[in-house]
């Protein structure tokens, strides 16, 4: 992310690029959420780790080597096919069978993807800067490749550790291998609508704050790569916090119910009050990452609601369903970076590049709060009663293990 404004800067209409790339990348993991999320239901967690890194590995490497802004977004588009957030989800999901520890490990996994962005972030600026593209995407491709190893050695599949778990959740015999899942009950609630929208508005701001704010720090204030790292990795220093310690305070104090229609309009709010503070940095970053921090709680916020959906719903689904709730944050990511840019012009900037999307985040939490809570199982879920009544002591140490 640092490094593409200087990718497309020099190229003509750099900055409608810039967007496109970016919705290219969104439009990949749209794709590649479902198919992941599905395909780790069928297959298992494990087989489907081991092929999103190894894509990942190889689209990280391609990157570097491109020439062209249409390479980089063919190159980009494929990269998103091999997201393995859901495949990631799923497996957290698999191994916590109870409520509040789901909650919490939950909020830990998505802390850690923010994390993975946090020192993307801080060596591609750095070693972008001073070695070039080709060098600072080498990082991240060799990771990749040593994390495929690392599960192929490592990482049990839950379905062989927690058989008895398993039996319990899907009151019989465990999901039989390739066989195709039905998230169907899930996703015809009023409670997953709701949460998906939230997650669409929540993306249209991720899109919309990445591009825009990256374009004006560069062309307004003259940022340089490194600059712009250290902006990325203040956004993703409160990423971590909020999905790590802010999330779990909140979701158990003030319960989804509250949380996810007030965080996402006073973030909405403060994500159309920022235009009038482009001047100053400062005073941009002061009233942006308030915002963002609430807004970065409703992505394990969400992801919480649809398991406990899918564990009372539909057991066998729950990779496909992570994966289908995560898709509409990517879509909002998709379809943000190229309309607030082509809104946002060449020049100082419009204010409508940012009230469309505070618009739709507003929309987002009334709608919430009008049908979120319809289905009556946010706050609870008899299903991890019942689990925690009867999964004995054996089977609790088997999965903590």
């Amino acid at each position: 992310m640092p490094l593409l404004p200087f990718f497309c800067k020099d190229f003509e209409d750099g900055g409608v690029w810039l967007g496109a790339i970016m919705t290219a990348q969104a439009g990949g993991v749209v794709i590649g959420t479902f198919l992941v999320g599905t395909l780790s239901d069928m297959f298992g967690r494990k087989k489907l780790g081991i092929y999103a890194m190894i894509g990942d590995g190889i689209f990280f490497f391609l990157s570097g080597s491109m020439t062209t802004p249409l390479g980089m977004l063919i190159v980009r588009f494929f990269a998103g096919m091999f997201c393995p957030i859901p495949c990631a989800y799923g497996w957290v999901i698999d191994v916590s069978p109870i409520a509040e520890v789901r909650t919490k490990r939950l909020g830990f996994t998505t802390a850690f993807i923010m994390g993975g962005m946090f020192f993307g972030f801080g060596v591609a600026g750095v070693v972008g800067e001073f070695l070039g593209l080709m060098y600072a995407m080498l990082i991240p491709a060799i990771l990749a490749f040593i994390n495929a190893f690392f599960i192929l050695l490592f990482v049990p599949n839950p379905s062989k550790n927690d058989g008895k778990q398993q039996k319990i959740e899907n009151k019989g015999t465990p999901h039989a291998a390739g066989k195709k899942p039905n998230p169907a009950p899930v996703l015809r609630t009023g409670t997953w609508l709701s949460v998906s929208f939230i997650n669409l508005a929540v993306g249209l701001q991720v899109g919309h704050f990445t591009a825009v704010a990256m374009m004006m720090m560069v062309k307004k204030h003259g940022l340089t790569p490194s600059g712009l790292a250290v902006f990325n990795v203040s956004t993703i220093c409160v990423m971590i916090l909020a999905n790590a310690f802010f999330f779990p305070w909140c979701y158990k104090t003030l319960g989804p119910n509250i949380m996810m229609p007030l965080f996402i309009s006073v973030s909405g709010i403060l994500n159309g009050a920022a235009f009038f503070l482009e001047f100053d940095l400062l005073f941009y970053m002061v009233l942006m990452i308030p915002g963002f921090l609430l807004t970065m709680t409703l992505l394990p916020s969400g992801q919480t609601i649809a398991a406990n959906l899918t564990k009372r719903l539909a057991p066998d689904a729950i990779g496909t369903v992570q994966g289908m709730t995560r898709m509409a944050l990517d879509f909002g990511k998709t379809l943000s970076p190229v309309i607030s840019t082509a809104l946002y012009g060449s020049g100082g900037g419009t204010f409508v590049s940012y009230l469309w999307v505070s618009i739709i985040m507003v929309l987002a939490g009334i709608n919430f709060a009008i049908n979120g809570k319809k289905d009556g199982v946010i706050q609870g879920n008899t299903l991890d009663v019942e689990l925690s009544d009867t999964i004995n002591e054996e089977t609790n140490q088997e999965v903590e293990n």
